[in-house]
Parts: structure tokens; sequence; C-alpha cells
């Protein structure tokens, strides 16, 4: 069982996913939930994860929550394991649109991370989740507090040299440009491009996605040669980025 599972998740790797489905579901069916309950629960998780991957995430959440049963059964519902299952079930529940959903996962996840060790590393992509997903649901006031929170805590955590602390800042922009306050937005925006540059290229995806939201705060305040300026090096980040793909692929 074991064994399938590591060729499988190397199919993943090469993104042969199709190869990873058959070999994780013939994993599935040799494996024992009874006798190896952990084995059978680390399947069902990365099968998850695969679909997840192949964007399908409705699928993705049923193989989660599978997981996080067995889970809750073998380690109990007190560990870090456990909170990280939650954790990747409200990532999903984030992407289908489960806003409501995603932040009860991740208030469970939060409560259980810091029961155990609240400086623990991982808090910080679980509030920075938070914030996020009631920034989706247009609850402004707990997603400010919440990524305001989040900030603190990648700075004194992770430090400023990180992605976390940079897709923060990105978020707060983000809040700040949905509530109506373009000298904030276009301040976090900024300093987001800032971190993302001394983590990254130019031409990295996240920084081109923050260049982008900066053009449209730009676009929507009738600044249209900023805007052009933004979109303009957006456009010939995702060129140079393309470039790169296909030259690395051959």
């Amino acid at each position: 069982g074991s064994s399938l599972s590591n060729i499988a998740a190397l199919s993943t790797l090469a993104g042969d996913y199709k190869k990873a489905e058959e070999i994780y579901f013939q994993a599935i069916e040799k494996q024992s939930k009874k006798l190896n309950p952990r084995e059978y629960a680390n399947t069902v998780i990365n099968i998850g994860q695969l679909y997840t991957l192949t964007g399908d995430y409705e699928r993705a959440l049923q193989y989660q929550q599978e997981g996080i049963e067995t889970l809750a059964e073998i380690v109990g519902t007190h560990h870090m394991d456990y909170a990280a299952a939650i954790s990747t079930k409200a990532f999903l529940e984030v992407a289908t649109g489960k806003y409501s959903d995603a932040i009860a996962s991740l208030l469970k996840t939060l409560s259980i991370q810091q029961a155990i060790d609240d400086k623990h590393p991982e808090t910080v992509s679980t509030i920075m989740l938070l914030g996020k997903a009631y920034l989706l649901s247009q609850d402004y006031k707990n997603a400010e507090a919440t990524l305001k929170d989040a900030i603190h805590k990648a700075e004194t955590l992770l430090g400023k040299q990180h992605d976390h602390y940079a897709e923060v800042l990105y978020l707060i922009g983000m809040l700040y440009h949905q509530k109506g306050n373009p000298s904030k937005a276009e301040d976090y925006y900024y300093q987001s491009l800032t971190a993302y540059k001394s983590l990254y290229s130019k031409d990295h995806p996240k920084y081109v996605t923050a260049l982008n939201s900066l053009g449209e705060l730009y676009q929507t305040h009738k600044q249209y040669a900023k805007a052009q300026v933004c979109f303009t090096q957006a456009t010939q980040a995702s060129k140079n980025l393309f470039v790169a793909t296909t030259d690395y692929m051959s």
C-alpha cells in the first residue's frame, strides 16, 4: 500500500495526474482502514490533494473530509496533523466559495493550533486564510481585524522576508481597495510589490497579480496613465514567465 502511494506521489510531482489517480485507488483497495488507519488516512488526504491540483475541488473536499474523520480516530482532535487537515479543507472551502464553512473550519483550526503552541508558524497561514475568507465574504470589519493580526504575527514569527508577509500586505491592499479607500489600498499594494520583488523576480505570478490589482485600482479612480504603466509591466512580466516556462520544459 505505502509503496504504491509513493509511486503515486512521484506521478503527481511529474504532473501525470491520471496515472497518480489510478495508483492511489489501487493503494486504497490494498490498504485496510482497520489494520493501518494512518496509512489509509494519508492516502485519502493525498487523493484530496491530487484533486486539488487538478482543480476538482468538490471531489477534493470529499476525500479531505474522510481523511479528517480517520485522523480524528487515530491522533485525536488535539493534534497539529488534525489541525493541518482541517486547514486544507478550509482552503478548498474558500476555493469553492463556501466562505462560512471555511471560516468555521479555520476558527476550529486556530483554536487547536493556539492551544498546542500559539507561537507556531502554522498559525500565521491559518490567520491569513481566515482574513481572506472574511474578505471574500465581504465581512470587512472581521477581515481588517484578522489581517492586521496576521501581519503582526507574520512579521514576529516569520519575518518580513517571507511569502506570507507579502501576501498579507496584498490582502490588506485588496481590503482597502474593496472598501473604497484608494490611498491606503495603493500603499499596501506598493508594500506587497516591494516584498514580492525582494523574494522573487518581477516575473513571478504573485508579483504580476499585485501589479494588475494596482492597475485596476488606478483605473477605477480614473488614473489611466498610471493604470497603463501597471498593465504594460504586468503583460511583459507574464510574457517573460511564459517564455521561461517554455524554455524550461523544452
